[in-house]
């Protein structure tokens, strides 16, 4: 690294990505410092590995209590911890500018304060693609609110995004849309011929919850293995139903995979899906799909998809794949079918798919674009 190269800090707040990581090192134009809460070893050993200048602070509740983890038995995003501001404060010296992400994080708020102490731009990425409660809920509105009005720039990942943005009452000359991206690199597209094929497997990564949509799938995959004995379907990831989804006929289930392992997975694949479904709290919109990395990645490796119709996932995945109904059972047997038995259109649409990523998810070039657009705040 040049020392002569402007200084950026990526704060990413509690139980950071691997791919978040690798955000922080795809920048060029910008020295990074990657500045999160909690880092597991796999994390910690990427940034080691990349040369990755890393702060890993210690997170507190701040008002003594945290009302996240007693009603879900967990930390998660929304929980009311934070590293102490000094701590935080102390990562950030001799830094030019500070990039976070989403309004109503409590790490937002903490990065609204520091960028002021410091006297250097803030910008931050937003994903959620509505009008979330949480804006309007205190104590996660003050921090939204202290965001929108202090914030320099703001990087919707997607249209959606944006539209919740000026809904909010942010400037429209503040607002950028930039994708994410995904490394192409790492996720490739390894064509099958027809002989291989014989063997379809459908692959799912993410959640093991039931918003998720994974109980759908499981609900119609007895009719598929009927119909395919061939097929097989592979379940990635953690939560929930780990433990209770892998009786059924044809179903392999991975729990947790290190996400540096994926690529593999997904290059053994023939057919991705996702299937979410939006969850309300009473009448209240709580969560849809925003822009979901595993979408990318899929599309990287050049997997034809089947996904429902929630939040960002059209945006995401484009009109040439399979977009069905949320909770619609039979939509997502008929896509399921469709896709396994005509080996042609998997190809076709994974071959699009993968040029959809080569052109808008590069992490590299999309990385670059943000890049163009902080160096004018300076």
């Amino acid at each position: 690294m040049q020392n002569s190269r402007l200084k950026i800090g990526i704060i990413r707040g509690l139980g950071p990505r691997l791919t978040q990581a690798e955000f922080a090192c795809s920048f060029k134009r910008f020295e990074p410092t990657f500045i999160a809460g909690e880092a597991n070893g796999e994390i910690k050993n990427f940034c080691n590995d990349s040369k990755l200048k890393t702060y890993d602070l210690k997170l507190k509740e701040i008002y003594g209590i945290d009302p996240v983890k007693l009603v879900l038995g967990k930390t998660t995003h929304q929980s009311w911890v934070a590293p102490s501001k000094y701590d935080l404060l102390n990562a950030c010296k001799g830094l030019d500018v500070l990039e976070t992400y989403e309004l109503y994080h409590f790490f937002s708020g903490q990065a609204v304060d520091v960028a002021k102490k410091l006297n250097i731009p803030l910008v931050v990425e937003v994903w959620t693609s509505f009008l979330h409660p949480a804006y309007f809920v205190p104590p996660y509105s003050i921090n939204s609110r202290k965001v929108i009005n202090s914030a320099s720039l703001f990087i919707a990942r997607s249209a959606l995004a944006r539209q919740a943005l000026i809904k909010l009452g942010v400037s429209e000359s503040k607002i950028k849309v930039i994708y994410h991206g995904v490394n192409i690199t790492r996720f490739q597209f390894k064509r099958k011929s027809k002989k291989s094929s014989k063997r379809i497997i459908v692959l799912y990564v993410g959640e093991m919850e039931e918003y998720k949509g994974v109980l759908d799938i499981l609900k119609v995959w007895p009719q598929i293995y009927q119909k395919f004995p061939k097929a097989q379907l592979w379940l990635v990831g953690k939560g929930k139903l780990t433990e209770s989804v892998g009786k059924a006929s044809g179903v392999k289930v991975f729990g947790y995979v290190a996400h540096s392992k994926l690529p593999e997975i997904y290059s053994q694949a023939d057919i991705f899906v996702s299937p979410s479904k939006n969850r309300y709290l009473g009448p209240f919109l709580w969560w849809e799909e925003f822009f979901s990395y595993t979408l990318m990645e899929a599309q990287a490796s050049g997997l034809p998809i089947v996904a429902t119709n929630s939040g960002g996932i059209p945006e995401e995945v484009g009109g040439k794949n399979l977009i069905v109904s949320q909770g619609n059972l039979e939509e997502l047997k008929n896509a399921f079918c469709k896709l396994i038995e005509f080996h042609d259109l998997r190809v076709k649409l994974g071959k699009n798919n993968r040029k959809r990523a080569e052109r808008i998810f590069n992490l590299d070039k999309q990385t670059a674009k943000l890049e163009k657009e902080i160096i004018k705040l300076l």
